[in-house]
């Protein structure tokens, strides 16, 4: 920018300056050389004249990856170099050797650096280099520079932020899919124990809702058999009602971090697979026997007597020939 007002000294600071430039961290001279601009040639007041300049200051210390103080508290800082320059400033005449002793003071001070970093920078930063760039940076004449890019910390710096995201993006995904088990699940037990004799043909008919789903979509019901053999045995041998394996079902589903909605379990369900279930088992063990032609047979009882399919009581031999 080219104004008259920019070839104006300034008392002690010398020419305004309408940007921070060099590769070092920003000296007091410069960071007032532009609040002077602001206030002066941009007309701006004084708290807006400081909160630009250290926002332009706070870019070097960006690019250095230092922490900085907040804004808010960096301001007051530079507000009160202003108003030590406007003291000074309305002595300027003054030949005292106090007032002398106050400008040089002053003026030794400009080439210091304009120190707004966080109270634990050093334990914050990792890097060793930019610690040390620090250090160097607060000593007289500010020594050290910074020079281009570390391409391989911001490729580091890029796969740390990568995983970051790829963690978040799992967990977010995880969250769902538990939300969408633990939905259907609170729903059924929440049924379940609202009453003892609630019948689970019902529970078919009632759609469920889905936050996937519109309200216009059908829900289908689950297709999906758990019910085996061997779990129908075990669950005969526990001796677990109907009711009670569905309670034991849909947990157990849960457990596994599958969707309970793709599974048919109900009691009306649970109770015809294991029926058919047993009369399968029931006509294996008749074919198997069938099959062997046993012209004779051992039979062992403990004298109890048996219902035979007339519905009277009678000895193990006889209902074991009307069975045959």
């Amino acid at each position: 920018m080219s104004t008259p007002r920019l070839r104006e000294k300034i008392y002690l600071l010398g020419h305004y300056s309408n940007e921070i430039v060099g590769s070092k961290l920003p000296s007091v001279k410069q960071v007032l050389n532009v609040f002077f601009f602001n206030l002066r040639v941009c007309k701006l007041t004084v708290r807006g004249s400081a909160s630009l300049a250290v926002r332009e200051a706070m870019i070097y210390w960006e690019k250095a990856r230092i922490p900085t103080q907040e804004l808010k508290n960096c301001i007051p800082k530079l507000e009160g170099l202003y108003q030590q320059f406007r003291q000074l400033q309305k002595h300027a005449g003054r030949l005292s050797e106090v007032h002398k002793k106050k400008e040089t003071d002053f003026l030794e001070k400009l080439e210091d650096l304009f120190d707004i970093e966080h109270a634990n920078a050093l334990s914050i930063i990792t890097v060793e280099e930019d610690k040390q760039f620090l250090i160097n940076q607060r000593l007289r004449g500010r020594p050290g520079f910074m020079y281009g890019i570390d391409y391989q910390l911001i490729a580091k710096e890029a796969r740390v932020s990568e995983r970051k995201m790829q963690e978040m993006k799992r967990k977010k995904r995880s969250d769902h899919e538990m939300q969408q088990l633990t939905q259907p699940a609170m729903l059924m037990t929440s049924s379940l124990s609202s009453s003892e004799d609630l019948d689970f043909c019902d529970l078919e008919e009632v759609p469920r809702v889905s936050k996937d789903l519109s309200p216009q979509a059908k829900r289908k019901r689950g297709r999906r058999t758990i019910i085996t053999p061997k779990l129908a045995a075990a669950l005969d041998k526990c001796k677990i009602s109907d009711r009670n394996a569905v309670h034991i079902l849909v947990a157990a589903i849960e457990a596994l971090g599958y969707n309970v909605e793709n599974f048919a379990i109900n009691r009306c369900s649970i109770h015809n697979f294991r029926e058919n279930l047993r009369e399968q088992k029931a006509a294996e063990i008749k074919n198997i026997f069938k099959d062997r032609k046993l012209h004779a047979a051992t039979l062992h009882w403990d004298g109890k007597l048996l219902p035979a399919l007339t519905g009277k009581e009678t000895d193990f031999c006889n209902s074991f020939k009307l069975w045959y």
